[in-house]
């Protein structure tokens, strides 16, 4: 929908140049605040499993930087192994460096992702209870790489590696089991998941068009070989409206 001479398309075609790795945003998110507690070390260290799936299904950047990768559970350990609980509530921490309750956990995690705590970058990451006594989600920010291929000189969505993304993805996170229940979120999805159905959808709808037009053209003109000679020209018409699409570039998509 945008024009051919607009400056919109050169921007777009700069950032695919030397912003190859800038990718679509998703989070993980794990319901449940006692489990999120139980669980805290391996939440922490949940950057070990999305090590190395940058270049393969499920195209995860890696957690190597504050774009790709945001985790308030590993700031939160790293802060109170270097600076301990003084700063943000003074809990009592046990051997492994973490509050020793639930209930200190929640008191800790919202000064510490409080607007003026030291891990506010991290505020917008939990959702508490209506009184905030515990957390019932938090989430975990990541970045897939950028999902694109070349095609006739333009930089254009790679539909077959964003649908194995999104699959592999969802695959991966019902497989943890050791960890607590969680989900997958991407505003994106919408439109992947329609790649997921477009080809089957077209070549359905195209196919029962085609055999609508043989059913009508027979019963008007009552003759059998006449309705077939009618319906192939038809559907010849079909594949080279088809044809004269992707010539010009024309893309099928949900819209």
């Amino acid at each position: 929908f945008i024009p051919s001479g607009s400056y919109i398309n050169d921007y777009i075609d700069l950032a695919d140049e030397y912003f190859p790795s800038s990718g679509v945003s998703l989070s993980i998110n794990f319901e449940n605040g006692q489990d999120i507690y139980d669980k805290r070390v391996e939440l922490a260290n949940l950057s070990e499993r999305l090590t190395g799936l940058s270049t393969a299904a499920p195209y995860i950047a890696e957690p190597n930087s504050e774009s790709s990768y945001q985790n308030a559970m590993t700031g939160l350990r790293d802060f109170l192994a270097s600076s301990g609980s003084a700063a943000v509530g003074g809990v009592t921490l046990g051997d492994d460096n973490w509050p020793t309750s639930y209930e200190d956990f929640v008191l800790t995690m919202k000064n510490y992702t409080s607007f003026t705590g030291p891990g506010r970058v991290y505020g917008r990451d939990f959702s508490y209870s209506e009184d905030r006594s515990s957390i019932r989600l938090y989430k975990v920010d990541l970045e897939y790489v950028r999902l694109t291929k070349e095609n006739r000189g333009e930089v254009i969505a790679d539909a077959a590696r964003q649908i194995d993304a999104m699959d592999e993805t969802r695959a991966m996170v019902e497989s943890w089991d050791d960890l607590p229940s969680a989900f997958v979120f991407c505003e994106q999805y919408l439109s992947i998941e329609g790649f997921k159905v477009i080809q089957q959808e077209l070549y359905q709808n195209v196919g029962l068009a085609i055999a609508c037009v043989a059913v009508i053209v027979l019963i008007t003109v009552g003759n059998f070989m006449a309705a077939l000679l009618i319906t192939i020209n038809v559907a010849l018409c079909i594949v080279e409206i088809l044809g004269f699409m992707f010539a010009a570039g024309i893309v099928i998509d949900s819209v």
